[in-house]
């Protein structure tokens, strides 16, 4: 019998006060949750060595925005207004929040975090003893 697990989500978004609320039962153990100002997200484990993590997103109204999987496994997973950058090891994989593959790429170390430094397509990537800037060519 599945463990049935409830996330109950209250909203505060700033300057409005807006607030909402919704309830999403899920039949899977949530794994870890990521957040931004308009979305939030769950990762789960599925069972499949193909597809090792399902990633759900769903926006401030409690809408699922997209529902994607990743085949390795992570260590971080980082969200902002208009996408989710999730890492592990070498393995770096950026989603649009609609769902669709930004990029998807083993880098050369491991990578200790990926965050966006704020110019068109540019990331700033930790590793354990260097940083550098990559720029996304798509």
């Amino acid at each position: 019998m599945p463990i049935l697990w409830h996330l109950s989500i209250a909203c505060c978004l700033t300057p409005s006060f807006h607030k909402s609320s919704y309830k999403i039962t899920f039949d899977e153990e949530i794994r870890s949750v990521f957040y931004s100002e308009d979305y939030i997200g769950v990762v789960q484990e599925t069972g499949d060595p193909e597809r090792k993590y399902k990633i759900s997103a769903y926006d401030t109204d409690g809408d699922k925005k997209f529902q994607e999987y990743i085949e390795f496994e992570y260590d971080n997973i980082y969200c902002t207004n208009k996408e989710i950058i999730v890492t592990g090891g070498t393995n770096c994989k950026i989603f649009r929040t609609n769902g669709t593959v930004k990029f998807s790429a083993e880098l050369s170390d491991k990578i200790v975090g990926m965050v966006p430094n704020g110019k068109y397509h540019e990331y700033i990537v930790v590793y354990n003893n260097k940083t550098e800037v990559i720029k996304i060519k798509l």
